[in-house]
């Protein structure tokens, strides 16, 4: 996930918007249970990665990203996370 990323900074010219839109659980994993449950047909194959809003800020800050925010979208299933490039 880093590398991707690490490109769509590169990519941005200053100041460019990043939106992410996905399912995203708790920072501390539990729940909620819609957005969990859509993580779960993968976590059964073994290639689930389920993000949070704490480590996907904190991935986006470390490749540069400044003015990071976080809301829910679709209201217990999905989260828009919103930046910018320094």
């Amino acid at each position: 996930m880093t590398t991707l990323i690490e490109r769509a900074y590169r990519a941005l010219r200053p100041d460019g918007l990043l939106l992410v839109h996905d399912f995203m659980v708790n920072d501390d994993r539990n729940g909620p249970l819609s957005a969990a449950l859509w993580f779960l047909p993968m976590a059964l194959r073994g290639d689930a990665i389920s993000l949070t809003p704490g480590s996907l800020s904190e991935a986006i800050r470390a490749a540069g990203f400044a003015g990071v925010t976080v809301q829910d979208l679709i209201p217990t299933i999905t989260k828009a996370l919103t930046a910018r490039a320094a």
